[in-house]
């Protein structure tokens, strides 16, 4: 008999099953952003490199690498992110990130066929 503002409807012992799918949308997917951007000049002298996809991706094999002049760069795949750590960088100095053609896929396994590279220059040491 008595109205409460809680009041309300419980339903239980429901349970919903199903397999998981990936909708193919036919598509590889686009990479929209990197940090550091192409030719930027201010880049600190340990930090990631971070390359934004439009979805989420994987690599195309676990084997794969980055390379920053030369030294290899572990990539860390988070939904649409991959990213690379590094340390000990020159500062004032040019640096070129690479990561292979064919090395990257959406969930679906269209695969991203560019190779990335990215030139940028470190910052100047700061002084104290």
């Amino acid at each position: 008999g008595t109205n409460y503002s809680n009041d309300g409807t419980s339903i239980s012992n429901i349970y919903v099953t199903a397999q998981s799918a990936i909708f193919n949308d036919g598509v590889a997917p686009v990479l929209i952003s990197s940090l550091p951007a192409a030719g930027a000049t201010t880049v600190s002298a340990s930090g990631k490199i971070v390359l934004n996809f439009d979805e989420k991706v994987k690599l195309t094999s676990a084997n794969y690498t980055g390379t920053l002049n030369g030294k290899s760069v572990t990539p860390v795949v988070t939904g649409n992110s991959i990213t690379f750590s590094y340390s000990g960088l020159d500062y004032n100095t040019s640096y070129t990130f690479t990561f292979p053609a064919n090395s990257i896929s959406d969930l679906s396994d269209n695969v991203f066929t560019d190779a990335v590279s990215i030139a940028f220059t470190t910052m100047t040491k700061p002084v104290v």
